[in-house]
Order: C-alpha cells, then sequence, then structure tokens
C-alpha cells in the first residue's frame, strides 16, 4: 500500500506529513487487537536463563533457543481458536445475532473440538 512511499520521503519532506494524515484518516475506526508472543522470553519467564550465575540451575541462551524451536513447530492454538468461538458464540446470543439455521456454528469448528474428543469411561 505504502510501497516507495519512503524514497519520496528522503527527496520530499513536505510530502510527509501529507501522507501519514491521510493514512490515518483512511484508516478504521475499530482497533485491531494483537497478542504477540515471544516464545523465548515466555521460557525464561518459566526457567531462567543465566549462562554464568548459576549453571546448575539455569538454562543456556542456546537451550533456550533450542526449546522456543521445538515449540514453534509443535505449537497448537486450538485452545485459543476454542475461546475466540467461545466469545463469538456468547456475543450472538447476548446481541440477538439471528442464528436460526445454525450458521455461526458451522464456522467456528473449535467450538466444540473437546466434546468430539471426550472418550467415556465406564466405571463398573
Amino acid at each position: 500500500m505504502l510501497f516507495g512511499i519512503n524514497d519520496k520521503l528522503k527527496k520530499n519532506p513536505k510530502i510527509q506529513l501529507k501522507v501519514v494524515k491521510k493514512f490515518f484518516h483512511t484508516m478504521t475506526v475499530h482497533p485491531d487487537y494483537e497478542i504477540k508472543i515471544n516464545i523465548n522470553e515466555l521460557i525464561e519467564k518459566r526457567i531462567p536463563c543465566c549462562d554464568l550465575l548459576h549453571p546448575d540451575h539455569c538454562l543456556t541462551e542456546q537451550q533456550v533457543s533450542e526449546i522456543a524451536h521445538d515449540v514453534s513447530k509443535d505449537l497448537n492454538l486450538h485452545d485459543i481458536y476454542k475461546q475466540v468461538d467461545q466469545h463469538i458464540m456468547n456475543y450472538a446470543t447476548v446481541a440477538g445475532v439471528d442464528n436460526k439455521s445454525h450458521w455461526i456454528e458451522s464456522n467456528l469448528p473449535d467450538l466444540d473440538r473437546d466434546m468430539k474428543e471426550e472418550v467415556e469411561i465406564d466405571f463398573e
């Protein structure tokens, strides 16, 4: 969307104010909510990383990086999807969204994921 703008800004600094003003003027009024997770930092919050101070009770930076790499390959976001699906359903119910044909549920595959995976246990 803003490709080539940086070249123009270097040549004419007056354009910067106009572009920025127009860019922010055309943005939507609805904020985007983001969650960014630094996996290395998350691991270090769980188990400290200190290469020199306590080598027997800490992870090294290399070990943290290796764990983070494994986590990134195996990260499961289904629990987050399920929470989002539940909030969508709660909102639809409270807001009175017409869902008589259950069109919302058909778009939310993680909503009943746990019910599908549950196994009945027979205690007798």
